[in-house]
């Protein structure tokens, strides 16, 4: 049998075709072109093989999926001994029908990113919040406890987002989407576990910036700020004494929304940071052992630099 490449995007149909080692890890996705975590997650499993060389057995490949074809081939995986498997997009909530245990927190953001193996089945967990939480701490400096947080979007991005705050004790929500029929069902949802919590909506079509709280963060989940032509999805200039901006984008590195931030002395910070602490949880999962951040942002910068 040939051996892997994990630069290379794999079918499903390779699982029967190659031999992936002892202790595969992937990343399911459809499409996973573009996806960085195979050398972040091979980078930590490299420099962890230092000290305990059973990790040098470790290994982190890219599968497309297509969503229709996810949960059947999820056995095939554990047949093959593959530790763990994170979802992207759209697997995340996809993949929650086929899972038999999920943790709490995967159950109120409602998608799962993060599979384990257990004997021989999967077991579900979500490590985005982790990651915004983590992120917004480095990069902007402050925690999200009794901070209020207004949240762009009400995709599943945000639904983690908003969980995460939540969990984390923020003084209150503000949440803004154009769609309000999904923006409802997010409030809704969020609202089953948190009802006590002080949530609040708005239309991104007509921001109501003097109904806004002061001293908030900003987090944008939606993709508005990947183009060039892209609008601001809400205006810094606006916002009374904001105290960061999280956009979650991370390709461009600096979104218009964040230049926008920084020239009226907003601090403000890209989705780099969540897309390595969510990784970096994942892989402490799988392997019970705590995992130095370092060598994973290192090599997702020069992945994203390669990309770019």
């Amino acid at each position: 049998m040939p051996n892997p490449n994990p630069a290379q995007v794999y079918q499903v149909s390779d699982l029967a075709k190659m031999n992936f080692g002892p202790s595969p890890l992937a990343v399911l996705g459809y499409p996973v072109k573009h996806s960085v975590s195979p050398p972040m997650h091979n980078a930590a499993l490299e420099e962890m093989s230092r000290e305990k060389p059973e990790y040098r057995d470790w290994s982190y490949y890219k599968f497309e999926v297509p969503p229709e074809k996810l949960i059947e081939s999820l056995p095939l995986f554990a047949a093959k001994g593959f530790r763990g498997l994170n979802c992207t997009i759209p697997h995340k909530t996809v993949v929650l029908p086929a899972l038999s245990e999920v943790s709490d927190g995967a159950l109120r953001k409602g998608a799962v990113n993060t599979l384990k193996l257990k004997g021989e089945i999967y077991v579900g967990d979500n490590t985005d919040g982790f990651g915004l939480q983590k992120a917004v701490a480095e990069m902007l400096g402050f925690s999200l406890v009794e901070c209020p947080v207004i949240l762009l979007g009400a995709g599943g991005a945000a639904r983690a987002a908003a969980a995460q705050c939540l969990e984390q004790g923020a003084s209150g929500l503000w949440i803004g989407n154009r769609n309000q029929e999904r923006l409802q069902a997010l409030v809704a949802s969020l609202g089953e576990w948190a009802p006590q919590s002080e949530i609040h909506t708005f239309s991104l079509e007509n921001i109501p910036y003097r109904d806004l709280p002061g001293g908030a963060l900003v987090v944008n989940s939606t993709s508005v700020g990947m183009q060039p032509e892209d609008p601001l999805p809400i205006d810094p200039r606006k916002l009374s004494a904001c105290r960061g901006i999280y956009d979650m984008i991370y390709s461009p590195p600096k979104t218009l929304l964040m230049k926008s931030a920084l020239e009226v002395g907003i601090p403000a910070a890209n989705g780099v940071a969540m897309l390595v602490w969510q990784g970096v949880r994942a892989l402490e999962i799988w392997t019970g052992e705590s995992v130095l951040v370092g060598p994973m942002r290192a090599a997702c910068e020069k992945a994203l630099m390669e990309k770019c």
